[in-house]
């Protein structure tokens, strides 16, 4: 193993490793604090900003490990750990997506994982409703996406070393 794959190994881990506490402290600050509007928006957009670079981190991982150390026990076992941090994650990616991709080709508008009340789009003219319905549509479409290349980028080594 060279010292360029374990050097990669090590910053992929430090990445993961900082991600998974900022995501900590996240939490915890937002439990302590959750009537504080200037905490939830401090603390909601630190825990929006570190999923996609942990996530990165894990299906980064879940490739670099196998390599140098073929069919390890310990590189295995580091392959199915990025696993069930990026799996779950993966899943609610598409299920989000294709709830709004349901909820857009279906004509209604999705926000926050719920349909938004007619009474509340009653301003909106017939074409302007159509374009935030095709939107709610991109973005499903965008979202199922993302979460089924998480979830195949980080199961393909897996899977790979499994049936090797």
């Amino acid at each position: 193993m060279q010292a360029g794959e374990w050097l990669t190994i090590v910053a992929l881990l430090c990445m993961l490793i900082a991600c998974v506490s900022c995501l900590w402290v996240s939490v915890v600050r937002l439990r302590r604090a959750a009537e504080d509007p200037v905490a939830r928006f401090t603390y909601g957009w630190l825990a929006a900003l570190v999923v996609p670079p942990g996530l990165v981190s894990c299906a980064g991982l879940a490739w670099a490990l196998p390599a140098p150390a073929g069919r390890s026990g310990l590189a295995v076992a580091g392959v199915v750990a990025c696993n069930l941090l990026a799996q779950p994650v993966a899943l609610l990616f598409c299920w989000t997506g294709a709830c709004k991709l349901v909820l857009g080709l279906r004509g209604h508008v999705g926000y926050a994982w719920r349909r938004v009340p007619e009474e509340e789009l009653v301003g909106l003219s017939a074409s302007e409703r159509r374009g935030v319905a095709w939107y709610c549509v991109a973005q499903g479409s965008v979202g199922l996406m993302m979460g089924v290349a998480v979830s195949v980028g980080c199961a393909w080594p897996l899977i790979r070393v499994a049936f090797a």
